[in-house]
């Protein structure tokens, strides 16, 4: 990579001034949050728009934070992706829901860009945020209305008619619509257990139980983790029917999610 010559100090002094302002400027203007931290988790600068998207303190406050101890930082991933940036020396980038001392939640998009001279170990990093809050929000919509959508589709065709269902088929489709509109932060996994998935059911019904459960288990996970869809041959004894309606102990066997 071509380097810049100098006649003088006092050009490289000219150079890297006006190489700052130039960088300020453009921070200041971006539609997007800028920040920079040490290796030590030290904020050594961001722009005011940065700190208007997550609801933070002044600047000179904002500098108070480390980045790697702030409890909620922590809380959300962001301090281990932080670090982890600088530790690995790639460009690293991820979206999170971080909730601001201040009680402000966002969804954000974040890269982070370590720096480093004459390929040395990087000291700093400087790192980008997007706020796609709304974007989340409008996935969480097209993901709720899709999956209205196939239930009343489905309810449609089968007219709440009992028949062979086979579960896991079910799980499978159900799979592709969750890893395409749940947040990257909640992997989606299937354990087929079950030695055979056949049933005898409704088949909208078993889908919209489905789709409740992993509705109800992504609003639990506010900040991302696993969701897992599992299936099961089980035994139902005498006990267990006795306390639950409709159920017989000549059933022995069925699949459960």
């Amino acid at each position: 990579m071509p380097k810049a010559s100098y006649d003088s100090p006092g050009d490289r002094s000219q150079f890297l001034k006006e190489r700052e302002t130039n960088c300020k400027i453009l921070c200041a203007a971006a539609p997007l949050g800028i920040f920079v931290y040490s290796k030590d988790g030290q904020v050594l600068g961001a722009n005011q728009f940065l700190l208007n998207m997550l609801g933070s303190p002044p600047l000179k406050a904002t500098k108070q934070i480390n980045l790697f101890a702030f409890e909620n930082l922590k809380r959300s991933g962001m301090s281990d992706f932080l670090a982890g940036a600088l530790e690995c020396g790639t460009p690293q980038q991820m979206e999170i829901s971080y909730t601001s001392k201040w009680g402000k939640t966002s969804f954000v998009a974040i890269i982070a860009v370590p720096l480093a001279e004459d390929n040395s170990v990087p000291e700093k990093a400087i790192a980008f945020v997007q706020d796609i809050t709304a974007q989340k929000k409008t996935q969480d919509r097209l993901l709720k209305s899709e999956m209205r959508f196939q239930l009343l589709a489905f309810s449609r065709k089968s007219k709440r008619f009992i028949q062979t269902v086979e579960v896991h088929q079910l799980i499978d489709d159900l799979v592709e619509i969750l890893k395409r509109t749940l947040d990257r932060k909640i992997s989606v996994r299937c354990r087929k257990k079950a030695h055979s998935s056949a049933v005898e059911g409704d088949p909208g019904q078993i889908r919209q139980v489905l789709m409740n459960l992993c509705i109800n288990a992504k609003d639990a996970m506010p900040e991302g983790g696993r969701l897992v869809l599992t299936t099961e041959t089980v035994e139902l004894d005498e006990a267990f029917c006795q306390g639950h309606d409709g159920l017989l102990p000549e059933v022995l066997s069925g699949d459960e999610c």
